[in-house]
């Protein structure tokens, strides 16, 4: 095994809805409101800043 950041192994549990929520839309019909969008876009912020390894504040 190699080792990883636990920050990296862990923002694959955000982004996960994110790729289940692409089929949603794009085979089931599903909608994406605004708040949906945002939080979307949160989850991917966050995933990031995680990922990134930086101090915020």
């Amino acid at each position: 095994m190699l080792p990883l950041r636990p920050a990296l192994v862990t923002s694959f549990a955000y982004v996960n809805p994110l790729v289940a929520l692409a089929p949603g839309i794009g085979f089931a019909g599903e909608g994406l409101s605004r708040s949906g969008l945002a939080g979307v876009v949160l989850i991917v912020l966050g995933a990031r800043v995680a990922v990134s390894g930086r101090n915020i504040g």
